[in-house]
């Protein structure tokens, strides 16, 4: 089930997706569709970028995501090992956590649920492959993130896969996206020239989409980006 902006996400060689609050329900739904079934069976998109603005104060109500990234990163990992997706599909996400507080803020233990907590007890099924971290790693990365979301482009190639806010293919950010420094990298790296934009949230972050979406398209420089987008 996708919300109706969503729908048009495999219409893309490469995907924007944009999720904040409640709209990101069917940004989940994509990411577990796409990463377990679609790019096994070769789907588009090829290249998808996630977007994901939380208030640090609203992290631990989002256990279940960190949970539900955490175990996507790692059948990815698995998936690629056993030669089940091809190398051109690509999965980067970016955390951004706002509102954060001056002083570091206690970490909490991470629920685990019942089921989990069996599952890990056993050990993981694939024994050739070990993940690359924990939710619990990443939950107290999203806590207390440590790198300032503004320079974002330049410290990710800086950093490379060592960077102290990297886990995997995720990135947790101190701040709110640079819209316009994430849009002019896109376009300037860009493999595909049609990137769709799918955008469900608030419409204040669906007001910068829409206005990025207008300043880097181009058709004479043949790239196209196109919003669809859902407020809440």
């Amino acid at each position: 089930p996708h919300a109706a902006p969503a729908e048009h996400y495999a219409s893309y060689g490469t995907l924007m997706l944009v999720g904040a609050g409640i709209g990101l329900t069917p940004c989940v739904s994509i990411l577990t569709s796409l990463t377990k079934y679609r790019w096994k069976k070769n789907f588009n998109p090829e290249l998808l970028h996630f977007y994901w603005v939380v208030r640090q104060n609203e992290v631990d109500s989002f256990q279940w995501l960190v949970h539900l990234l955490t175990d996507m990163a790692y059948d990815l990992k698995v998936a690629r090992a056993n030669n089940q997706i091809e190398r051109r599909y690509y999965c980067e996400i970016n955390i951004y956590v706002t509102a954060v507080e001056k002083d570091r803020k206690e970490v909490k233990s991470l629920y685990i649920p019942a089921k989990k907590r069996q599952y890990l007890s056993m050990g993981h099924h694939n024994e050739k492959v070990t993940p690359s971290f924990t939710a619990e790693d990443l939950y107290a990365k999203m806590v207390n993130p440590t790198v300032e979301s503004k320079g974002q482009v330049k410290k990710m190639k800086e950093g490379g896969s060592h960077a102290e806010n990297r886990l995997q293919d995720i990135w947790i950010w101190n701040g709110r996206p640079n819209w316009d420094e994430i849009f002019k990298e896109m376009k300037e790296q860009r493999q595909h020239s049609d990137i769709g934009v799918c955008f469900c949230g608030a419409p204040a972050i669906g007001a910068d989409l829409t206005s990025m979406c207008e300043k880097y398209s181009n058709a004479e420089e043949d790239c196209i980006f196109s919003l669809h987008k859902e407020n809440f």
